[in-house]
């Protein structure tokens, strides 16, 4: 299974994936063809792939104010085909764009928040988001349906959902501590093929999160949170 960041050239094919998995699945915020090819010409989108397919995706994309400047980054549309659960791919891919994220972009330096929106009805991402990804769990939100078209909305309207937050130095440190020991193989024994972008190592990385948690440390005067 070969797992990266999707290719300029592939965005309309994995665009029309996601769309299809969206309408079947109400979890996901269904985006645009013109958002979801942004997210793929900025390297924000990888996938899990192999001779049947696509397998998985996942994005971590900046949530832009008024004046264009990232305030935060959302870790979303994680998908996995129904044929692939279990596998552990949802976690590699997960962790694979964070950790993208920290060492190319490094939003927490700029005060920036990474952050992972969850439906209050949605149970099943939360093992992931909260015990292997380490976020915090913040406080519940209410947003006016018809700013997420697509999305379950209460008996107000709104769509109900709980924000985390990656906000503990131990996540960053569980990140580089992974980086070292990837898994080869898929449960079922299949081969694991990362690729990262800009001539990356797992090693680098690794070296690059340790690095980045003890700065965040140091900065702030914290032994533990960022």
């Amino acid at each position: 299974m070969d797992f990266n960041a999707i290719p300029p050239g592939d965005g309309l094919l994995a665009y029309q994936w996601h769309s299809g998995f969206a309408a079947a699945n109400q979890n996901l915020l269904p985006r645009t063809e013109a958002q979801f090819q942004q997210f793929v010409l900025d390297g924000q989108v990888w996938t899990a792939k192999d001779e049947r397919g696509y397998a998985g995706f996942v994005y971590c994309v900046p949530d832009s104010n008024a004046s264009g400047a990232a305030e935060s980054w959302e870790l979303g549309g994680l998908m996995v085909a129904s044929r692939e659960k279990g596998q552990g791919i949802g976690s590699i891919l997960a962790r694979l764009v964070l950790i993208d994220l920290l060492v190319s972009e490094n939003p927490l330096s700029r005060g920036e928040k990474i952050i992972a929106h969850v439906l209050a009805s949605n149970r099943e991402p939360r093992n992931l988001i909260e015990d292997a990804l380490k976020f915090t769990r913040r406080d519940p939100v209410y947003i006016p349906g018809d700013l997420l078209p697509g999305l379950p909305v209460n008996a107000d309207g709104c769509v109900e959902g709980d924000v985390y937050e990656l906000c503990d130095v131990t996540a960053i440190v569980s990140l580089a501590d992974w980086c070292t020991n990837a898994p080869a193989n898929l449960k079922d024994g299949r081969q694991v093929n990362i690729k990262l972008p800009r001539g990356y190592t797992l090693q680098k990385c690794s070296e690059s999160l340790r690095v980045l948690a003890s700065k965040l440390c140091l900065r702030r005067g914290q032994s533990g949170s960022i």
